[in-house]
């Protein structure tokens, strides 16, 4: 109830049946019934909700469509003990100084690379890709690895990511 609501002064208990355009000491801005406030909040509040349950169910989409590489990728390990979700330097060339410094991305196996951005508030992100050549599945492009990707555009509901194209 104290709060500030947009343009408006804080509500209090007292103040709740003060509408715009009442008689009010000079200088004093106009307060939104509180129903108003109430149904601003729900409304701006559902809005957020419903934006959240959107990228959540984007991203368990993403998920279930690597699902069976995901199986594949258990059964090898419990062959060989590599791990499911590895690190760049796994799958970069032994001189790829750059993959040891990599500690924001990782790889599904060998051949997806999973570059999420992890600052808060952030748009973009530079992406490491290790040798090979990579199709960004968000753009459909096909990038040279072995090299460093500037401020990648990234919106707050896409997941960038990368998989290897057999030579």
């Amino acid at each position: 109830m104290g709060d500030f609501i947009g343009p408006y002064s804080p509500l209090v208990p007292s103040q709740t049946r003060c509408f715009a355009g009442a008689t009010m000491s000079q200088g004093a801005r106009p307060l939104a019934p509180l129903p108003l406030v109430i149904r601003l909040l729900n409304d701006r509040l559902m809005v957020v909700i419903l934006q959240v349950v959107r990228i959540a169910r984007d991203m368990v989409s993403i998920h279930e469509s690597y699902a069976d590489r995901i199986i594949q990728l258990a059964e090898e390990s419990t062959r060989t003990g590599a791990p499911i979700v590895r690190p760049v330097w796994w799958a970069a060339a032994p001189d790829d100084e750059a993959a040891l410094t990599v500690d924001s991305e990782f790889l599904l196996g060998d051949d997806v690379l999973v570059a999420p951005v992890v600052t808060k508030g952030a748009r973009a992100r530079d992406v490491y890709l290790p040798q090979g050549r990579w199709r960004d599945e968000l753009r459909g492009t096909v990038l040279d690895g072995d090299r460093w990707y500037d401020s990648y555009c990234v919106a707050l509901d896409e997941l960038p990511r990368f998989s290897r194209l057999q030579s």
